[in-house]
């Protein structure tokens, strides 16, 4: 009886550390969303696209440290940006929308709230799909864009309902 309840015990204490893990991953891919928000603020069109990318890969690194995943950055950044040229519609809306800022005040205001948006919104998605996907036991090694894409545009869109609530949170009553 000892041995099944020092299992039962064991069981309950993995499971709890990965439900804790998963969290920390979660808060972490919020944190980089919100933060990758802030390179819409960069007046430089297509400046703010490279940051962007930076934000992305460190948030990668991050995640796979809390996963214990080997990180390759030579392995990772065609990954995601396959995963990001999956949503054709948003490699090209990222690109206008910084090109616009070149166009004086109004170029400007809607480039930079749009870069925000489409950044953060791109950021949680990228981040919340190899958190599922490390959860699942996978690697950067065997992830595949091309069956990821279909759960990236929906996560996507949840993203962008995320910075959209960071840039005009709920009031409180």
């Amino acid at each position: 009886m000892n041995s099944e309840s020092n299992t039962a015990n064991a069981t309950e204490e993995h499971s709890d550390k990965q439900v804790e893990r998963t969290e920390e991953a979660i808060e972490t891919v919020k944190r980089y969303a919100i933060g990758s928000m802030t390179v819409g603020l960069i007046q430089v069109p297509l400046l703010d696209v490279v940051a962007l990318t930076g934000i992305q890969l460190t948030m990668l690194h991050n995640i796979a440290e809390q996963y214990e995943v080997p990180f390759s950055e030579n392995l990772v950044k065609p990954l995601v940006s396959s995963l990001l040229g999956s949503t054709l519609s948003l490699t090209v809306a990222m690109s206008v929308a910084s090109l616009l800022k070149s166009v004086p005040l109004i170029g400007q205001v809607s480039g930079t709230i749009s870069v925000m948006v489409m950044g953060g919104g791109a950021t949680y998605a990228v981040g919340k799909i190899f958190v599922q996907h490390f959860e699942s036991g996978g690697t950067f090694s065997d992830f595949d864009p091309e069956k990821a894409k279909e759960q990236f545009k929906n996560l996507y869109e949840e993203g962008k309902d995320f910075a959209l609530r960071q840039k005009n949170p709920p009031k409180s009553e």
